[in-house]
C-alpha cells in the first residue's frame, strides 16, 4: 500500500524542519564519499525524474571524493537539489562532482524557467518563495542546502544558466 501524496509532502516538510533544527544546533562532521552518495541519490531519483518526464545527465568521478559533512547531510542536500530541479526542469537535469582547489563541488542544473535576478539573492532564505515558484513548496529546501553546507565550512551559490534554468553549486571541504 502506498502512502498518500499529501502525507508524503507533509513527512518531507517535517524532515526538512528537523534538518534545519539540526543545522542550527551544529553538526559533528564525518567523512563522506560525495561521489558515492550522489550516485546513489541519482539512482533513487530516476523514478521521480521519469515521472516528471526529465532526463538526468551525471558527470561523476571514478574515484572517491571524501568530504566533511554531518551524518546524512550530503544525501539530504542531493535530494533537495534533485527534487527541486525535477519540479522545474523542462527536459534535462545535470549533476556533476569536481574537486577544484581544496573543495569538492556538487553542481545541479536544470533547463526550467529559472529564477529572476531579484529572486536569486534570496533563494536560500528560509520560507522564501520566488516569483516563479510552483505551488506546494515551503521555501525550506534551498535554505536547508545552504545551511547544511555552510555548517561544515562549505557554501551554496545560485545562478542562472545558459539554458535559462537554475544552477546550484555547493562546495564541501575535502578531507585531507
Amino acid at each position: 500500500m502506498s502512502t498518500p501524496p499529501r502525507l508524503d509532502r507533509l513527512t518531507h516538510r517535517f524532515d526538512q524542519i528537523l534538518a534545519l533544527a539540526r543545522s542550527d544546533a551544529g553538526a559533528n562532521p564525518v567523512r563522506v564519499d560525495l561521489h558515492k552518495v550522489v550516485r546513489q541519490r541519482i539512482a533513487v531519483g530516476r523514478v521521480q525524474a521519469e515521472a516528471a518526464g526529465v532526463k538526468i545527465v551525471a558527470v561523476l568521478p571514478d574515484s572517491q571524493v571524501l568530504v566533511l559533512a554531518g551524518e546524512g547531510a550530503v544525501a539530504r542536500v542531493v535530494d533537495e537539489l534533485l527534487g527541486n530541479a525535477f519540479i522545474y526542469a523542462a527536459a534535462d537535469v545535470s549533476a556533476s562532482v569536481t574537486e577544484p582547489g581544496g573543495y569538492a563541488q556538487l553542481v545541479v542544473a536544470d533547463d526550467g524557467p529559472g529564477v529572476s535576478d531579484p529572486d536569486l539573492a534570496s533563494v536560500f532564505e528560509r520560507f522564501y518563495r520566488g516569483s516563479n515558484a510552483k505551488p506546494g513548496g515551503t521555501g525550506l529546501g534551498l535554505a536547508l542546502v545552504r545551511e547544511t553546507t555552510t555548517a561544515v565550512g562549505g557554501s551554496a551559490r545560485a545562478e542562472s544558466n545558459e539554458n535559462g534554468g537554475l544552477t546550484i553549486t555547493t562546495t564541501w571541504p575535502l578531507v585531507p
